[in-house]
Formats: structure tokens, C-alpha cells, sequence
């Protein structure tokens, strides 16, 4: 992780415990949900909201929410506050060639994925569970992949797009922003702006 002091997870929901069991105990401050504020998480205190989370300064915090929608609105509310946002990857990722990997701010790369060589991941990205990701593959911002989602050389994924578990995209396929490709899809084509697709092949 790029940075392990006084960590803060925003979202105290299901992804947010995952967040929390790729850390050490001692890194986390706490959690930040608007919604469970003076509760508990697995014994680990909900500090406070959104709110309480902007008038705080020079914390380290996890955005930790499957939906790269829910991700970017959570980024909104606190992106003037003086907080870095550290990306968490998991010991047992692979990088096969890691020197030739740019990864952004606020990533979250989970347990089993496998990366290969000249991969660009741009900022808070989420990669779930036993991934794998081909050569020359480029994530934009905010994008989601759910567990086990397969991507060929050469795929480019737009901002804001999710891709459900188990989907497999062909070689060098271009899919656009704020895309949804539902889960076991297989996308033979390119994909537009702002559109849903499923199925085998993907429509």
C-alpha cells in the first residue's frame, strides 16, 4: 500500500470490511460511513460521516465501495480536504511485470488477480477478487470490475464503467464511459457511451 498511517475507510458496509481484512490492525483509524455513524464495525469505531471527514486533515483515506458511482460521489464530497488516498493491494496479487504498470491514486486491487505487462490504471478503481488482466489494458477512473472478470490485450474500459462477475472481453475491444456489462457477458464488440449489455455475445 502506498502509504500505511492512520488510514481511514469511507464505507462501513461489506466492501468496507474486505478493505479492512487487506490491512493491518494498527494502520486503521476507523471507519467513516454516512449512514452508521457511533456504531461499530468488527469492533472498529464508525468515526463520523462525510461531514465530519471534510473538517479533518492529513488522513489516509480508502474509498471503499464496489460502485464506481457510489466512489465518485464519496470523492466529491471530500476532495477539497487535505487527505491522501492510498491504493490497496492485496500480497497475493501478481504483477508479472510491475515496472511496467502505472496504477493511481485510491485503487483497490483484491485477493488472486493477476496482472501481466504495460497496464495503465488510472484513479479509484476497484479490481475484485481472481481478475486477470492482459497486456496493454487501460482502466479509466472510477471503473469497477466484480470478481473473476477476465480482460484481454489491449482492452480499454472507460470511466465510471462496471463489469460484472465472470465477464470475459475479447482482445482490444473498446468499452465506453458509464457502461454496465452484466455479469457472465462476453463482449465481442466495441461498446458505447452510457449503455447496458448482456449475454453471450454481449447486446
Amino acid at each position: 500500500m502506498d502509504n500505511t498511517s492512520d488510514i481511514v475507510i469511507y464505507g462501513a458496509g461489506g466492501f468496507g470490511r474486505e478493505v479492512r481484512s487487506m490491512l493491518s490492525a494498527n494502520t486503521v483509524k476507523g471507519f467513516v460511513d454516512d449512514a452508521k455513524v457511533n456504531a461499530l464495525n468488527r469492533n472498529i469505531a464508525v468515526l463520523g460521516n462525510s461531514e465530519w471527514l471534510k473538517n479533518q486533515s492529513d488522513l489516509s483515506v480508502v474509498l471503499a465501495r464496489g460502485d464506481g458511482k457510489d466512489r465518485r460521489l464519496m470523492y466529491e464530497k471530500i476532495k477539497h480536504a487535505n487527505h491522501g488516498f492510498p491504493s490497496v493491494i492485496h500480497p497475493s496479487v501478481i504483477f508479472q511485470d510491475k515496472s511496467s504498470m502505472k496504477i493511481g491514486q485510491g485503487c483497490v486491487i483484491c485477493a488472486g488477480s493477476i496482472f501481466t505487462c504495460d497496464i495503465q490504471i488510472n484513479n479509484f478503481v476497484v479490481i475484485n477478487l481472481n481478475c486477470t488482466i492482459g497486456h496493454d489494458v487501460v482502466l479509466e477512473s472510477f471503473v469497477s470490475l466484480m470478481p473473476s472478470v477476465n480482460l484481454s490485450g489491449g482492452v480499454f474500459v472507460g470511466e465510471g464503467t462496471y463489469i460484472g462477475a465472470n465477464a470475459t472481453v475479447l482482445p482490444n475491444i473498446c468499452i465506453g464511459k458509464n457502461v454496465v456489462v452484466g455479469a457472465g457477458a462476453v463482449v465481442t464488440k466495441d461498446i458505447p457511451d452510457n449503455v447496458v449489455v448482456k449475454g453471450i455475445p454481449a447486446k
